[in-house]
């Protein structure tokens, strides 16, 4: 009984939780892959909401990222910028992209 594993006290999971997690995460990463299939590319806000479109409603997140994309600059560069991941940046380019506000094209190389 006061026998102690060298790598630390054994931890389990719930095998179909994790699962269900691992699935949650590729299904997030691959809707990121088809809006920002590189970080070498641009992303650039549209300058006219897209047709139907009166006004938009953005989280802090959105908004920081949306007014952080200068000309030329890749999404690479600009999540140097920011601070942030390039990941965390491209899953937020997701929805921006989605509701026509932010288009990502253009590669720096």
């Amino acid at each position: 009984a006061d026998e102690h594993h060298p790598v630390g006290p054994v931890v389990t999971f719930p095998v179909d939780a994790v699962l269900d997690e691992a699935r949650t995460h590729l299904v997030s990463i691959e809707a990121v892959l088809r809006v920002v299939p590189s970080v070498h590319l641009q992303a650039r806000p549209v300058s006219r909401l897209p047709a139907g479109q009166h006004d938009v409603r953005l989280s802090r997140e959105e908004w920081e990222l949306l007014v952080a994309l200068v000309p030329g600059r890749t999404v690479a560069e600009v999540a140097a910028d920011l601070g942030r991941s390039q990941y965390a940046v491209s899953r937020v380019l997701v929805p921006l992209v989605d509701h026509g506000l932010v288009v990502v094209g253009a590669d720096s190389g």
